[in-house]
C-alpha cells in the first residue's frame, strides 16, 4: 500500500528548501563516492530527476560520477541515498567556477 509519499517528499522534509533556494543551489559529488573506487553503486544517479548525474567509464571497470550543474535543481534527493554522504549541496556559482577551473586544467 502506498503511503502517497515520494523520496522527495520525505526529503524536504530533512532538507526544507524553498523554490528560490533551490535555484542557488546545485549538488557536489566528493571523492569519497564509492563509485570511482570500483563499488557498483549510483544510487543518486538513479533517483536524480533531472538526469544531472551520469557516469564516465574508467579503466578496469570502473566508473566516475559526473554531475552537469547546469542541469541540476538543487533539489537535494541525491543525497539520501549515497551510501557514504558522499554528495553536498553548493552554491551554484562555486559549483561552475569549479568545474570550469577544472576543464580549464585539463585541457592545459
Amino acid at each position: 500500500m502506498s503511503s502517497g509519499l515520494s523520496r522527495r517528499a520525505v526529503l524536504r522534509a530533512f532538507v526544507p528548501a524553498s523554490p528560490e533556494e533551490t535555484l542557488v543551489r546545485v549538488a557536489s559529488i566528493g571523492a569519497s563516492c564509492v563509485e570511482a573506487k570500483g563499488v557498483s553503486c549510483r544510487r543518486c544517479g538513479e533517483v536524480c530527476d533531472e538526469n544531472a548525474i551520469r557516469f564516465v567509464p574508467l579503466a578496469g571497470g570502473r566508473a566516475a560520477p559526473v554531475l552537469n550543474p547546469t542541469m541540476c535543481s538543487g533539489c537535494g534527493e541525491c543525497l539520501a541515498p549515497c551510501p557514504v554522504s558522499a554528495i553536498t549541496l553548493l552554491a551554484r556559482d562555486t559549483a561552475l567556477l569549479a568545474r570550469e577551473t577544472a576543464r580549464l586544467e585539463t585541457h592545459a
